[in-house]
């Protein structure tokens, strides 16, 4: 049986994120979810944007972590992110972001 994907959209330049990212993505995994996070599946040479971008596309849920290094105008990763997943959840309501 597939288990349900739930990517995760964070800031990689804010310092308070990891503790509650791991802590996160372990309670996640323990429930039997497959989550997408780069600090998780992104291998060294990977074409990271095309992962990033086909996570948002076969995820069943997004959580989408704000913080100030997330909100910061030089952030463009956490709001573009928002705004694919914000479009897919409006063409496919089962999404839950």
């Amino acid at each position: 049986m597939l288990r349900p994907r739930i990517f995760i959209s964070h800031s990689n330049n804010d310092a308070a994120t990891p503790p509650y990212l791991e802590s996160l993505t372990s309670s996640l995994t323990a429930a039997n979810f497959d989550v997408l996070v780069d600090r998780h599946r992104l291998q060294p040479g990977a074409e990271w944007r095309r992962d990033i971008y086909s996570w948002m596309g076969i995820c069943h849920a997004a959580i989408i972590l704000l913080s100030k290094a997330a909100n910061d105008p030089n952030s463009i990763w956490v709001p573009r992110e928002t705004n694919i997943l914000l479009w897919r959840r409006t063409i496919d309501p089962s999404i839950r972001a």
